[in-house]
């Protein structure tokens, strides 16, 4: 009567509004199915690799044609890989962050010290339950500031956290075992066991599973660092980071409600005393009486008095500076390169290493008589023997001046030895 199929009758009392169309069967690609174990394995390759530089639907489709001899067209290559690949995307759920628990990570900016544009690498230690932070700005990212930013960061916190989360960071992780479980440099564990936190550290990869701190070195990069700020060193950079994250932890939280939620120092242990932040060494002095420091410059070479050569001296290198010890004496400090400067010397201890005796440089010939040139005359002493760092020029030349009077009674005052031995303070 109503001219209705039974089918259609029996759908409209199973549903309320009407299901449409409904395949029984996924559809059959009589082409490309003898190629999907090649597309498949292509698709898996790109998870070993970095997402930039993985295969589009088009370069699939151009490889399958030249490489295997598919004779489809691209639509149905296109297709597939798209539904192949939502059905294997990651998926997320929201995370519950404990009380007392910190994140850790590094961030880069440009910023303007003493009028010069250079790139910081800005500590941060965020705390997801309270989004609390504390941002620290160093000229570079070495394992002396790794550990010297957690020590002003706990004293800010008021606490140790219970645990830290990091990423598979050099400077914590020496080497990350077959089992997953990771091997850690010596100087992170001097730094946990000191303050006796537990350390947790994320998939390699991985951004998103500390992603509370990734999110705060944007935010930092984009609030606190934008434009690009100018100081005149970053004793006062950190000065007014620390009071932007003291305004952002007592203000109101962004979102909707404008609340934060309790503060984390319930949560946190109870501050231990700062560890040394050194990173100690004993290593032979060269021939010259240079050595190189790990750190942000490898190849960068400090310098010692010359009466040190060739003996083990033992070296302390901080955050601003390498402080060179032999046995109890310290022979030698020099501010801490972050530079692309290749030596760092000191003249005056040089100089003083030489009263009383004869320059090294200035030398009498070895047998018969008369004098020689000194070391200095094929070649003058190396420009970087005086750094932007060291004392003023006047009393750099002064102090060579002296050297001259005592050394060229000794030899014939030739004219081009003086000109080399002055080609320094030039």
């Amino acid at each position: 009567m109503f001219g209705l199929h039974r089918d259609t009758v029996r759908k409209m009392l199973a549903y309320a509004m009407p299901p449409g169309y409904r395949r029984q069967t996924p559809p059959r690609r009589p082409k490309l199915e003898p190629y999907t174990g090649s597309l498949t394995a292509s698709l898996k390759e790109d998870h070993r690799v970095s997402k930039k530089q993985r295969h589009t639907a088009r370069r699939i489709f151009e490889r399958l044609r030249d490489e295997h001899g598919f004779g489809g067209q691209y639509t149905i290559v296109k297709d597939y890989v798209r539904e192949r690949r939502r059905r294997t995307k990651e998926m997320f759920v929201p995370l519950s962050h404990a009380l007392g628990h910190a994140q850790c990570d590094f961030g880069e900016a440009r910023v303007i010290i003493g009028g010069v544009e250079q790139k910081a690498h800005y500590f941060v230690l965020d705390q997801p339950h309270s989004d609390g932070c504390f941002i620290k700005a160093y000229p570079a990212e070495t394992t002396e500031v790794f550990r010297n930013g957690h020590v002003p960061a706990f004293a800010f916190l008021g606490g140790v956290p219970q645990s830290v989360l990091y990423d598979n960071t050099r400077l914590a992780v020496a080497r990350i075992l077959g089992d997953g479980r990771r091997k850690r440099t010596r100087a992170f564990t001097e730094l946990q066991s000191h303050n006796l936190f537990e350390d947790q550290f994320g998939r390699p990869g991985k951004g998103n599973d500390k992603g509370k701190v990734e999110g705060m070195v944007g935010y930092v990069r984009r609030n606190f660092l934008a434009p690009a700020p100018s100081f005149e060193s970053f004793e006062a950079l950190n000065a007014r980071l620390e009071r932007r994250c003291l305004a952002r932890m007592n203000g109101p939280a962004p979102g909707p409600h404008g609340e934060y939620r309790p503060a984390d120092g319930a949560g946190l242990g109870r501050p231990t005393a700062p560890a040394c932040r050194a990173l100690r060494r004993l290593r032979p002095a060269g021939g010259p009486g240079q050595f190189p420091v790990p750190g942000a410059v490898p190849d960068h070479r400090y310098s010692v008095p010359v009466a040190y050569g060739h003996r083990d001296v033992l070296v302390k290198g901080y955050v601003d500076r390498v402080v060179i010890s032999c046995g109890s004496e310290v022979i030698a400090r020099h501010p801490r390169s972050t530079s692309g400067t290749t030596l760092s010397s000191t003249p005056f201890t040089t100089c003083r290493s030489w009263s009383g005796r004869r320059a090294p440089w200035i030398r009498r010939r070895p047998s018969g008589g008369g004098t020689c040139p000194g070391s200095c005359h094929a070649a003058p002493p190396s420009t970087a023997w005086i750094s932007t760092r060291s004392p003023s020029r006047r009393k750099v030349e002064a102090c060579v001046r002296r050297l001259l009077a005592q050394q060229l009674q000794h030899v014939h005052p030739v004219l081009g030895h003086r000109r080399h031995l002055l080609h320094c303070c030039r």
